[in-house]
């Protein structure tokens, strides 16, 4: 058994469409320690957070998280520290603004 930490979330914008930012790969198991979202806009931002399981699309994902964001808060989401992926699992956002919103995430993953 290896494990690694890793950032699972590279530094990006969240689109107003459904996007994935991990995919846990094959035979691996993925742990999140943090996950946090910033908005860079001058108005309030809402990001929705999903954990879509393998071979699933978005419309059978499971929310976890849902935050408004006044302009240029940031915040941790604790919702997703100690989240477990297994492979093929993904995680997913949807922001109110395309590209308003950033987003970066780390962990770790056990193979």
């Amino acid at each position: 058994m290896a494990v690694k930490i890793r950032q699972l979330v590279a530094p990006s914008l969240v689109p107003n469409t459904n996007q994935t930012f991990y995919t846990c790969p094959a035979n691996t198991k993925a742990v999140f320690r943090a996950l946090s979202l910033h908005n860079s806009s001058a108005g309030n931002v809402t990001i929705e957070v999903w954990v879509v399981p393998t071979g699933q699309s978005a419309a059978n994902g499971y929310k976890i998280a849902k935050v408004t964001l006044a302009a240029n808060i940031s915040q941790r989401l604790t919702e997703v520290e100690g989240l477990v992926l297994a492979e093929g699992d993904m995680l997913q956002t949807l922001g109110s603004v395309n590209g308003a919103s950033s987003i970066i995430g780390g962990g770790v993953e056990v193979t």
